[in-house]
């Protein structure tokens, strides 16, 4: 569910009306954004520099936070008010 998740389109949000400044670049209120979830969930910032592969032992091995910053980007169920409830 990680390495193929059945959902690849993005979570879409709407930036406020006084807009938003991250990553240094400021994004006027209204813009619609988005982030794909297979992107996230294969990110090697998070899960590792073979975050391609299927290693569930990743969960197993890693420290205490690097397990919390994993579960805040597995996104399989999506996330907040848009969670799957089923």
């Amino acid at each position: 569910m990680r390495i193929l998740p059945i959902a690849a389109w993005g979570l879409d949000s709407v930036i406020p009306g006084e807009g938003v400044t991250t990553a240094g670049q400021f994004i006027h209120g209204g813009t619609i954004v988005g982030c794909q979830i297979d992107a996230i969930q294969q990110d090697p910032n998070v899960y590792g520099g073979d975050s391609s592969n299927f290693r569930p032992e990743r969960w197993i091995e890693c420290s205490e936070e690097q397990k919390r910053r994993m579960d805040r980007a597995f996104l399989a169920f999506s996330a907040g008010k848009r969670i799957c409830t089923g």
